[in-house]
């Protein structure tokens, strides 16, 4: 054991990519065996052996390269692999649902050169950072179909809710356009039913979907409102209320019975970017939070008039010009419903954490750039990740591969004859000795740097 001395991180990742190579054999060995198993057992009038095909599947552990038979079917007059069939192997490209989920995973929470270290040292699988852009775009963008198509879809499992609360926000990030010095603006929104009980001092959302994409705000518009009614049954929501900055997208909504509110935290940001004086701000807020909003108003005119300087004046009108236009949702939505219900209703105000959640915890830091089909698209990741939750309407088990017991119980004696150095025979998935005999023949021959 001397030549590991000092080298303990070194073996135990040996051991961890050793152990990955043999699942790698193992899952071949599987696969042909219940390959050949399919062949034997098959319809021969109706399927037509067309010889063997290789495939390399990209896996959690490794790419697992192995062949199986392909067939025509003689009474649809289609190819088919029967292997697949009967596994009912789905996958990403050559990516099994668990890599590509992994892979999603990953890429929401640091950037893509990392992803390819980390994939690497996790799965043994070797990706460039720019194919790892490559299956983001084509995910985003599989999302971004499917999201416009809902509209389309019967959803039997609609919630069904007397409220239903809407945020909105944009958020900025750094193009990768020179000629775009603003930058790129992500529209975001959450819908949500309400608050449940978190913790003894703590809620979270309750029924949340939510939608970010870097598109001209009629599409991001009709995008929402088709998420909002693929999930929510909207005949049955007697109050909708929605929170937001005040930008003109913001507040086009389909629904114009809407109940509408001025969101809290940006009217403290524009007084705070507007007044210079901090007894002025303060006096300001205290009106605000006594929802004094006329005297506000009325207060702000003051230090328009009493401003001495031009440009500090101007600023200082804006101000007012956004308040005065908005008046009506200064008043905040519990005082605009007659609701006597027993519901749980707090205070708005949750979209700038959401913003976080979605776009600026991975895309805004690092002095990145984006454009805006690349940060659309890593955005529905998360997003979708986010509302597959609420719509539970993707079973995991049934929607990834998976390998099971009964392949196990019918493989055929040879199939077993060829597994067993690899498991114990007596049902038990252990490592016998000939397993364990080859790893410590390979460990000796592990050479460290």
């Amino acid at each position: 054991m001397s030549k590991y001395k000092g080298k303990f991180e070194e073996l135990e990742l040996a051991i961890y990519h050793m152990i990955m190579e043999i699942a790698c054999d193992v899952f071949k060995i599987l696969l042909e065996e219940y390959d050949e198993e399919i062949m034997e057992n098959r319809d021969k009038q109706r399927y037509r052996n067309m010889g063997l095909r290789n495939q390399n599947l990209k896996t959690m552990f490794g790419v697992v390269q192995y062949k199986r038979h392909l067939y025509l079917d003689n009474k649809k007059k289609t190819y088919i692999f029967l292997l697949d069939e009967n596994l009912e192997l789905e996958t990403f490209g050559n990516y099994t649902l668990n890599l590509a989920d992994r892979i999603k995973q990953l890429v929401t929470e640091v950037p893509y050169r990392e992803v390819e270290e980390q994939l690497e040292n996790l799965t043994n699988i070797r990706l460039s950072h720019q194919s790892i852009w490559n299956i983001v775009q084509k995910i985003g963008g599989e999302i971004f179909e499917e999201y416009k198509n809902k509209k389309e879809e019967e959803n039997q499992g609609m919630l069904k809710t007397e409220f239903l609360f809407e945020e909105h926000d944009g958020v900025y990030l750094r193009s990768r356009e020179k000629s775009n010095e603003r930058g790129i603006e992500i529209k975001a929104g959450t819908f949500y039913t309400g608050w449940e009980k978190n913790g003894e001092n703590s809620h979270k959302l309750e029924n949340k979907v939510v939608f970010a994409a870097a598109i001209p705000a009629e599409e991001f518009i009709e995008i929402k409102e088709t998420l909002a009614d693929y999930t929510y049954d909207m005949d049955k929501v007697k109050y909708r209320i929605m929170n937001c900055d005040g930008a003109g997208w913001t507040f086009n909504n389909s629904d114009q019975t809407a109940v509408r509110q001025l969101d809290f935290f940006h009217i403290k940001q524009a007084i705070y970017m507007a007044i210079s004086n901090k007894e002025q701000i303060k006096a300001l807020y205290e009106m605000l939070i006594k929802k004094e909003y006329d005297k506000m108003l009325e207060h702000i005119k003051v230090l328009e008039r009493e401003c001495t300087v031009e440009n500090k004046k101007k600023i200082i009108a804006d101000l007012y010009r956004y308040l005065s236009n908005y008046r009506t949702e200064l008043e905040r939505y519990k005082g605009k419903i007659a609701y006597t219900g027993d519901k749980l209703l707090r205070n708005m105000g949750i979209q700038e954490n959401q913003n976080y959640i979605l776009i600026t915890r991975r895309m805004k830091h690092r002095r990145m750039a984006w454009t805006k089909k690349g940060a659309t698209n890593l955005a529905l990741i998360v997003c979708d990740e986010i509302n597959n939750k609420t719509w539970n309407k993707i079973d995991r088990e049934s929607r990834k591969t998976k390998l099971n017991e009964e392949i196990l119980v019918n493989a055929t004696h040879r199939s077993v004859e060829k597994i067993s150095p690899y498991f114990n025979t007596d049902g038990k998935y252990g490592i016998n000795d000939r397993i364990l005999g080859n790893m410590l023949t390979r460990l000796r021959n592990v050479s460290f740097a």
